[in-house]
């Protein structure tokens, strides 16, 4: 009998390989007050505090009786009420991932990006609940401020939400 000469030819099967072992140290996104921003003194503090912006949007995310100011969940809220949409979004980004169209780092910045955009979008056209109240929007009219939107006030909140991507799967990258 003859020799059976078999040639394998790689196309992407190691880098898929190689790809899904990296996931084993569980790289992930970051979405909220995350990085430099997060950590920055926020312009306008009631009663002369120096509060982070941080700080600041985790008040207004969990609520504070002392300050009586109501939760208003801007980040937890809207990515939950959206599950759906992120389950398939993640289900293209693995179709790409496995077609090798992407990377894991580029997999996981577009969901980054796509957190924002749904953070984002909450707090400017969805207006995140309950309404500020009456008093409050009199008090920011006497402060010369317009507008009677929930944590939208001078934008730096919001300009804050951004994303990281954490390859290692761990906080100090």
């Amino acid at each position: 009998m003859g020799k059976i000469k078999v040639t394998d030819i790689d196309k992407g099967w190691k880098k898929l390989v190689s790809d899904l072992r990296k996931l084993k140290n569980a790289p992930y996104a970051k979405v909220g007050l995350v990085g430099p921003t997060a950590g920055a003194t926020h312009e306008e503090n009631s009663g002369g505090e120096s509060l982070t912006v941080a700080t600041i949007g985790m008040i207004h995310e969990y609520g504070s009786e002392s300050r009586n100011i109501p939760e208003r969940s801007f980040i937890r809220g809207p990515l939950e009420a959206n599950q759906e949409n992120l389950r398939s979004f993640i289900k293209k980004l693995s179709f790409n991932l496995a077609s090798q169209k992407m990377d894991v780092a580029q997999a996981l910045g577009l969901l980054g990006l796509e957190g924002v955009r749904i953070i984002k979008k909450a707090i400017t056209v969805d207006r995140i609940k309950p309404s500020l109240d009456p008093k409050t929007v009199k008090a920011k009219t006497r402060a010369g401020k317009k507008g009677d939107t929930p944590l939208v006030d001078t934008g730096q909140m919001q300009n804050s939400v951004r994303h990281q991507v954490m390859l290692s799967g761990k906080d100090e990258e």
